[in-house]
């Protein structure tokens, strides 16, 4: 559903910028330069750059370098090249390879539609786009089916302002005209996008509602995770407040005001109550009827989770109609197994 409102909305190493950059919300990554300085004078190249650049990281940084796209005073030169004050650096990102995306017949539940967008009802285990070991089946590949034509702002990624986790449901946006991708894309930039998420989380929260405010970056040792980064992180904010508790469990509604890979989910469990059934960040992949009801052995071989994936949905997501002054929210409503474990938290776990 929908409501609107007035207002006043080089190849050699094959690198790419997924390579180097933290995947977010972001758009790509524009070239940059800097003069080293006396103080910079004597460290290494790939270094100083993931010390003072933190969205990069260093692994990136150094196949960008050997492959040419890091010229000092205008030559190439290896990873552990040694400033001199004045070096004169330049840094700039090659294009992401695009692939030929394929219109395949997936069904999709719309929310919305217009000449301008396609509002979507992203279901569990699909991801948005194509990528490294999902060249196919994605989401991006069933909206091309339906419509044919989205915007073209990114190479290899029609239409695509935001994004989901692959477990995570609920409302995407995807834009068919180039003018009204950058005015939207611009909203998610500027913090005016109004992005609500609901999660069921573990544990009984203390507070009715706060900021969650901790900088996030690279798991140090597991690539396929975000941590806390105190010193390396990036800027995240999450505002959270409480809508129902249980005996052992949360409902929450979480705002996010920056968009990090992972963001709810990290920030969440570094308060100490991750979300259900997370398997990344949670001790637990799966909760239990049998574990509900309060048994403490092992679960039946026949039993079947009520939930298998993080209790994470985005539920709505304003923006301001591109060209107009007016406010549109779209809403998804719970999926199955998020609505089926409230409803089993309710009758066992009432407070």
């Amino acid at each position: 559903m929908y409501e609107q409102s007035e207002s006043g909305c080089s190849d050699a190493d094959d690198v790419t910028q997924e390579d180097v950059v933290e995947p977010d919300e972001a758009a790509a990554q524009e070239p940059f330069s800097f003069t080293a300085s006396h103080v910079s004078a004597g460290e290494r190249l790939d270094l100083h750059i993931a010390k003072s650049h933190r969205r990069f990281s260093r692994s990136g940084i150094q196949r960008l370098i050997r492959g040419g796209s890091v010229l000092v005073n205008g030559q190439r030169v290896k990873p552990s090249y040694t400033l001199t004050a004045g070096d004169r650096v330049e840094v700039t990102f090659p294009q992401p390879p695009v692939r030929r995306l394929a219109a395949e017949y997936l069904p999709i539940d719309i929310i919305y539609e217009d000449e301008k967008m396609l509002v979507v009802n992203k279901p569990a285990g699909i991801v948005i786009h194509p990528a490294r070991g999902h060249w196919g089946g994605t989401l991006i590949n069933a909206v091309l089916y339906h419509c044919h034509k989205l915007s073209n702002i990114a190479p290899g990624r029609p239409g695509i302002v935001h994004r989901l986790d692959r477990d995570t449901t609920g409302v995407i946006l995807f834009m068919k005209d180039d003018f009204a991708h950058r005015h939207v894309a611009r909203q998610f930039e500027q913090r005016r996008a109004v992005k609500e998420y609901l999660a069921i989380v573990e544990g009984e929260m203390k507070y009715s509602s706060g900021l969650l405010s901790y900088p996030l970056g690279r798991h140090p040792t597991d690539t396929q995770k975000m941590a806390v980064r105190m010193e390396k992180g990036r800027d995240a904010q999450t505002r959270y407040e409480v809508l129902e508790r249980f005996r052992g469990y949360t409902l929450v509604v979480a705002r996010p005001r920056t968009g990090r890979t992972h963001q709810i989910r990290v920030h969440l469990a570094a308060a100490g109550h991750p979300i259900a059934a997370d398997a990344l960040y949670s001790k637990d992949t799966a909760v239990y009827l049998s574990d509900l009801e309060g048994s403490t052995g092992e679960h039946a071989i026949d039993e079947d989770p009520l939930l298998r994936r993080q209790a994470l949905h985005a539920h709505t997501l304003g923006i301001e109609y591109p060209g107009k002054k007016e406010r549109i929210t779209f809403t998804a409503p719970l999926p199955g197994d998020m609505q089926g474990l409230l409803d089993t938290l309710r009758r066992l776990r009432p407070r």
